[in-house]
């Protein structure tokens, strides 16, 4: 009798232990927070979006960049072992608007339980700022610092929602990122204002600054009225991985001829090919035209280490080096 009282005892031991292990598998947010010890994983697309997920969450979250910096999020496939991280993330943050369009990622994008799109976001927040190129959804969001910021409080209320005992932190982490992002911005106007208004064009790889151009080289007329898109070309389209024609280059040199642009700029993770044939036939031309020496930041940050591996400064590395450029062409004939 004692034996067999006993052994229906730890019967239900057994049974109420796996409840609540299933339990704890099932909901992995509520396990999170149940643990104080436990950190939070969190996995970002790009390394624009890790930055300012990981200035919010500081020590209370692993972040992670699934897409490295010197790869193109556009065209980006999923690899060995990138399932199993999105899969065991707390939470996902990514871009949206059509960045991260490859069919595989897309799909584990919108399947995990707790994933978050600030270009979503921000759309519903402020859609009359999102730009369409050519009837599609330009998804270079983060290239307007004003824009961007309003995604701090989408990141905020995820990591508040997840993790309400470290509340005070995100909150107070997001309000000096907003203060941050603001200064950083208005630096930026005043530094490209400087440059005089009949050289502020800037011709590009790919279409990635169409909201870098509006925002900051601009008139303040033309960012109104819409006329700002005379001021930014590119060969390639919103992702760098289109075939040129002959047509696409010859627009962009006659653009180039008409607006007297004497220097164009390569980016940091998209190859010089169209770079040079529009070097080869605005020669032919007999229009002389120079490339930058350093290369603009687009989809992605600096290398770690380097100094445009966070978001700001990429940001404002940029603006010195089109300011260099464009205000003396000292900075590109030698």
């Amino acid at each position: 009798m004692k034996f067999r009282t006993f052994f229906s005892l730890s019967l239900v031991v057994i049974v109420l232990a796996l409840l609540v292990s299933c339990s704890s598998i099932q909901n992995p947010s509520k396990s999170k927070t149940a643990n104080n010890n436990a950190s939070i994983k969190i996995l970002c697309t790009t390394g624009m979006i890790r930055d300012l997920v990981k200035t919010i969450a500081e020590e209370h979250a692993e972040v992670s960049t699934l897409i490295k910096e010197d790869l193109d999020p556009h065209t980006y496939e999923l690899v060995k072992g990138d399932d199993e991280k999105l899969i065991s993330a707390d939470l996902v943050f990514y871009n949206g608007l059509g960045l991260e369009h490859s069919p595989n990622i897309f799909r584990h994008l919108k399947e995990h339980p707790l994933s978050f799109s600030l270009g979503d976001y921000i759309c519903k927040k402020a859609p009359e700022r999102i730009l369409y190129v050519n009837h599609e959804l330009d998804p270079h969001i983060w290239m307007d610092i004003s824009l961007w910021e309003v995604g701090i409080d989408l990141v905020v209320n995820a990591l508040v929602e997840l993790d309400p005992k470290n509340a005070v932190s995100y909150q107070e982490n997001g309000e000096r990122l907003h203060s941050e992002m603001k200064t950083t911005h208005e630096k930026i106007i005043s530094l490209l204002q400087e440059i005089p208004e009949e050289n502020r064009y800037l011709v590009t790889c790919h279409d990635a600054f169409n909201y870098f151009t509006r925002s900051y080289l601009a008139t303040q007329s033309e960012a109104k009225s819409g006329t700002w898109q005379k001021r930014c070309k590119a060969p390639e389209g919103l992702s760098p991985d289109s075939q040129l024609s002959m047509a696409d280059i010859k627009e962009v040199v006659d653009h180039l001829i008409k607006h007297n642009i004497q220097v164009i700029f390569p980016e940091s993770n998209v190859n010089l090919d169209s770079i040079r044939k529009i070097k080869d036939v605005s020669k032919k031309m007999g229009y002389c035209l120079f490339v930058a020496p350093s290369a603009l930041y687009a989809d992605s940050l600096g290398r770690p280490g380097e100094g445009q591996d966070s978001y700001l400064k990429m940001l404002y590395y940029n603006a010195e080096i089109i300011a260099k450029c464009l205000k003396s062409k000292e900075a590109y004939e030698s």
